[in-house]
């Protein structure tokens, strides 16, 4: 009986031989998945030895932090695979980037606001043309109140990728308001 199990079971293991079938009905379970995924990402660093292959893992945790950003509520999460990719190559400024905005998403203290700051500056500080960190550093200024501060961010950020709707759309929401106020402001000095 176990033998035949056994042969079934490495049977149906992926090609990875990371997760098998058998505990497929696992990954249903929210909480148990992210500890399966922890155990696969620490086996395969274990594994990478080279540069490309640390390189490559990376970048799979970069892109899990990015899913766990956009469609979940764990900034928490994402930021732990963002500076996982981090310690495994600290040259690419977009995961300075994405720790400072899951850190400003996840924003529970001032401390984590201004930890988030300096880790949006480090990717600026490796590629000042990095657009995506200077809409990060300008919605959080948006947020602490700097419209100024805000308002280069984006006019950068949409400077060095003119095809950025994102930050196009936070000049012409910030553009907008700034004529409102000024049409109402010049309504209340006429009464």
């Amino acid at each position: 009986f176990f033998s035949s199990r056994r042969r079934h079971t490495r049977w149906n293991c992926d090609w990875s031989s990371d997760v098998c079938s058998s505990d497929l009905h696992i990954l249903t379970d929210p909480a148990e998945r992210i500890v399966v995924e922890q155990a696969i990402f620490n086996k395969r660093k274990q594994r990478a030895r080279t540069h490309d292959q640390k390189e490559k893992l990376a970048e799979q945790q970069w892109r899990r932090g990015k899913w766990y950003l956009e469609n979940s509520s764990r900034a928490d999460l994402a930021r732990r695979c963002f500076q996982e990719a981090l310690e495994l190559d600290s040259r690419k400024p977009q995961y300075y980037a994405w720790v400072g905005w899951a850190l400003f998403r996840n924003n529970r203290t001032s401390e984590e606001l201004i930890e988030a700051r300096d880790y949006l500056r480090q990717a600026l500080g490796q590629n000042p043309r990095y657009g995506e960190a200077h809409y990060f550093l300008g919605l959080i200024e948006k947020r602490e109140g700097d419209l100024e501060a805000a308002r280069r961010h984006f006019q950068e950020a949409v400077r060095l990728n003119p095809d950025d709707r994102l930050a196009q759309r936070e000049l012409n929401l910030m553009q907008g308001k700034k004529k409102r106020d000024g049409v109402l402001s010049r309504m209340l000095r006429w009464r």
